[in-house]
């Protein structure tokens, strides 16, 4: 079982790029800067809000982001009845 734990404040951004770099570099994922910035600011915004915590932004950063794009790798429309992060934070 994984230890739950806080990222110190001066590696948050360090490690949600080493996630975002991560997640990025999978085929599905279109790896556009503006892409890397929605995942960045979502997983930015998880952990800001304390919904999770540093051994869990992987797999949220994953889930998310395939969450958004499709299996041949377009973009999930919310007038597909997906929600977007948008959705989410109101």
């Amino acid at each position: 079982m994984p230890s739950r734990k806080f990222i110190p404040r001066v590696q948050k951004l360090r490690a949600i790029k080493r996630i975002v770099d991560a997640v990025s570099s999978n085929g599905w994922f279109e790896d556009q800067e503006c892409n890397r910035a929605w995942l960045r600011d979502h997983l930015s915004t998880l952990y800001d809000r304390g919904l999770v915590l540093y051994d869990e932004l992987m797999g949220c950063g994953v889930a998310a982001a395939r969450h958004r794009f499709s299996k041949l790798g377009g973009d999930v429309r919310e007038s597909d009845g997906v929600s977007g992060p948008k959705n989410v934070a109101q």
